[in-house]
């Protein structure tokens, strides 16, 4: 018994699946390899469009009336389908019925047929595409670009349709930005009487190659030119032949730079010139073109100096340094032509001594400029007369004195050193001494003999015919020392504004007792 149970519950379980694959379309089954787009409703002699994708080479389209009778086959071998067909004027009211694929792999989409008036929406907006960029070389058909975009119709609402691109101007090895436009496939009841395109901006990069450095920029050959030739009238090449990394050879555009130049004034002048770099070249060590340019000497008149006028004569005080006489650093001198022109002086002042008096005769030698000589050898000539010093010294008074004693001997002088001279009362020097003058004073102390006469003795300080005189007393008894008790007023002065004052060298003093 159980055995027959068994089998007749198998029975059952196979009964069951059969019954299920019947009644269960087979693509459900298949894998999903075609996919259409759905399909809006139509009236009888409109174009229907259909749509979608599949990973198959060859699919059939099927459509099928309401009756379910065959209205339309046709074989489509490529992966995104994009067919249209004609219903017929008129085709039967009602849902047909649309299957694309092969064998048992399929997808099947329906629509119906009216004959109510279906409402067409007009495209108003294409949604703006992202710009893309692409390696130079990239061809068009390896861009990227979208194959459906995103349009805003009339009643506000939004589809996406497939874009089909206008390659026209593209050039994949031209760098640059084009603007690629694309036609818009219209779905049913969608229209597009602006004629609306997608636009997209496409930017091909610049050609990476290799870049070559500039190895050596050779020397351009010397130029010799006229004195006073303008800089635009030399001869300078525009191209200069340089030597590359790999060892060859590119011809590079120059601009030079005239700066230096300068047609008027003879000599050599190195110029410098910048490089135009190609796409190819580069200069990582910033070489730069040279070329000698050489301006030739003036050819000019040579004329002779036939006159040199003497420098009206200078005046200068005592004490004066060379580099302090304002001699003229230029002479106007007259040329054998009867012209006159100005000359550099270089004075020989090897024969002034500004530390002494009198007059002094200098020479000066003319520096010569191009086109004047001096065949005669003149010197210029001037006369410098040095003040004689002014001698200014003072000497203080000096009290009596006893034998034994110490005096001072002290007072100031405009000069760096004087001689102190003491001369006993019977004339003869008891003291000679040289001193030297700190700051306009000076000060110096000796001793009497312990047998000096009595009498008066006679100070002189000075140099040569200039000095000063004072005299003081030696006496052999007690000298009595007295106090200043009281000193005269001196009567105020008032004098013009720059007047040197002319103080008193004594004044009257009242002593105690």
């Amino acid at each position: 018994m159980g055995a027959d149970k068994v089998k007749k519950r198998l029975v059952s379980i196979f009964m069951m699946v059969v019954f299920l694959i019947t009644i269960i379309p087979s693509g459900v089954f298949a894998a999903q390899n075609v996919t259409l787009n759905n399909i809006e409703s139509k009236r009888p002699g409109d174009n229907v469009t259909i749509s979608g994708t599949s990973t198959m080479d060859e699919v059939t389209l099927t459509v099928k009336r309401p009756n379910n009778t065959v209205l339309y086959v046709q074989p489509l071998n490529e992966g995104n389908i994009n067919h249209m067909f004609t219903l017929p004027v008129d085709a039967q009211l009602g849902t047909y019925k649309v299957m694309v694929g092969r064998g048992s792999d399929f997808d099947t989409k329906t629509f119906e047929v009216k004959n109510e008036t279906i409402i067409k929406s007009d495209i108003v907006n294409v949604t703006d595409i992202a710009d893309i960029s692409v390696n130079y070389g990239t061809e068009f058909d390896q861009i990227e670009l979208p194959s459906q975009i995103e349009v805003t119709l009339d009643d506000k609402t939004t589809k996406e349709l497939q874009v089909v691109w206008n390659k026209e101007g593209y050039k994949s090895n031209v760098a640059g930005v084009y603007t690629l436009s694309g036609e818009l496939t219209l779905k049913d009841n969608v229209t597009n009487t602006k004629t609306l395109k997608a636009e997209l901006k496409v930017t091909v990069e610049k050609e990476i190659v290799e870049k070559l450095n500039i190895d050596t920029v050779p020397i351009s050959q010397d130029i010799t030119v006229e004195y006073g030739t303008k800089v635009d009238e030399i001869a300078l090449p525009d191209k200069i032949e340089v030597i590359l990394e790999d060892d060859t050879t590119k011809k590079l555009q120059v601009v030079w730079n005239t700066e230096k130049y300068n047609g008027n004034v003879a000599g050599d002048y190195m110029l410098e010139g910048t490089l135009s770099l190609i796409d190819n070249v580069e200069n990582n060590n910033n070489l730069k073109a040279q070329i000698k340019v050489t301006v030739e000497k003036e050819i000019v008149q040579k004329l002779s100096i036939k006159k040199v006028p003497v420098s009206q004569d200078t005046s200068v005080k005592y004490g004066t340094k060379v580099d302090g006489i304002e001699l003229p650093k230029e002479i106007k001198v007259t040329l054998d032509d009867g012209t006159t022109r100005n000359l550099q002086v270089i004075w020989n002042t090897e024969k002034y001594n500004g530390n002494v008096a009198g007059a002094y005769i200098l020479e000066g030698t003319l520096t010569l400029i191009d086109n004047v000589e001096n065949n005669y050898k003149l010197k210029g000539e001037i006369k410098v007369t040095v003040e004689k010093e002014i001698v200014e010294i003072t000497l203080n008074n000096i009290e009596s004195k006893r034998p034994g004693d110490d005096v001072t001997i002290s007072g100031t002088s405009s000069i760096d050193e004087v001689t102190l001279t003491v001369i006993c009362p019977d004339k003869t020097p008891l003291y000679v001494q040289v001193l030297n003058v700190n700051e306009n004073t000076f000060n110096d102390m000796f001793t009497l003999p312990v047998n000096a006469d009595s009498g008066t003795y006679k100070v002189m300080v000075g140099v040569g015919k200039d000095f000063v005189t004072k005299t003081f007393e030696v006496v052999k008894e007690a000298v009595i020392q007295k106090n200043i008790s009281s000193v005269k007023p001196i009567e105020n002065m008032t004098v013009a504004y720059g007047t040197e004052i002319e103080l008193p060298e004594e004044i009257e003093v009242t002593l105690d007792g």
